[in-house]
């Protein structure tokens, strides 16, 4: 991979944390955005040959599309929330709403990893 611009890596980073979320790839913490483009690089085959394996297995699976069971949901969110919402999306060259999305999906996992694995049987090897 080249090394990107930093217009493009809110771009680049979203869709790293979108696949590494879609496979369950495990993802450190960084101590700032040039240790994570730095690690995201070094990972980028093994996170492109997971979400490869992934995907395949859903279509395998479902003979669908991934994405044929998404639902779509309305939910009320304080105008002041959703205008912060929109300058940080702005900020990261994405549509408010996939950012809003991608916060939702990383709150989950976060949520899920701090219970007991019993709580979850979907993780069980």
């Amino acid at each position: 991979m080249t090394t990107t611009t930093n217009q493009s890596w809110p771009l680049i980073e979203f869709v790293y944390k979108w696949a590494a979320i879609m496979t369950g790839f495990d993802v450190p913490e960084f101590a700032n955005e040039s240790e994570e483009a730095d690690w995201w690089e070094a990972h980028e085959d093994e996170l492109a040959n997971a979400l490869t394996k992934t995907v395949a297995a859903d279509n395998q699976s479902s003979g669908s599309p991934a994405n044929a069971t998404d639902f779509a949901i309305h939910i009320r969110l304080e105008p002041e929330d959703i205008a912060k919402a929109r300058v940080q999306a702005a900020k990261r060259g994405l549509p408010y709403q996939t950012f809003l999305k991608m916060i939702i999906h990383e709150a989950l996992r976060n949520a899920e990893a701090k219970q007991p694995s019993t709580a979850s049987p979907s993780n069980r090897s």
